[in-house]
């Protein structure tokens, strides 16, 4: 069995939404920081396919593995501005969460292609207002603007941040490499 951390509010931020899974953990090593607990939701979470990737990289490695964003999935694209120039070239976000966690049901869902594709036109409507709210008239290349990674690498630095000063409570040392945590 899995459990997941759940976004419990949308963000500002145009990839965001209700529902989405941010984080899996294997249930029997799952340790969720109060933090977490707080703003997010944890929920069990059933994913054959991913417990058994994760189970087969814990037999690998001893080291319980985390999947961030495991179901997100993203597109290569351009956007041009109305007069046709491009303004953005690179990966948009189709969609943060293809599986997510609806609060009505209380149950695990999976969003229909219908649903994806109208997160993905959203997502890519709020990549080009920001763009040209910035700086009108702009052209971008990919290697110049990594919106949702960016954002992404933040979130997860600063969850095993919050791990490592855990554990080092426990008296165990770890360390943060290649965005990994391990025990030193």
């Amino acid at each position: 069995m899995l459990e997941a951390l759940i976004r419990t509010k949308n963000s500002p931020c145009a990839d965001k939404r209700r529902g989405d899974v941010i984080c899996v953990k294997l249930k029997a090593f799952a340790d969720w920081g109060a933090m977490e607990r707080r703003v997010h939701a944890v929920a069990d979470w059933e994913d054959e396919e991913l417990e058994s990737s994760m189970r087969d990289s814990l037999a690998k490695t001893g080291v319980a593995p985390i999947k961030v964003t495991p179901y997100k999935e993203c597109e290569y694209c351009n956007i041009f501005s109305d007069d046709e120039n491009k303004i953005f070239e690179g990966n948009i976000t189709k969609t943060r969460s293809k599986k997510y966690f609806d609060f009505i049901l209380q149950a695990q869902q999976e969003k229909s292609q219908e649903q994806i594709s109208q997160e993905f036109e959203s997502n890519k409507e709020f990549t080009k207002n920001e763009i040209l709210k910035e700086k009108p008239g702009l052209t971008i290349e990919a290697e110049e603007i990594k919106i949702v990674k960016k954002e992404e690498e933040e979130e997860y630095s600063s969850y095993l941040d919050t791990l490592k000063e855990q554990l080092s409570k426990y008296n165990i040392k770890t360390e943060i490499i290649n965005g990994k945590l391990v025990r030193v």
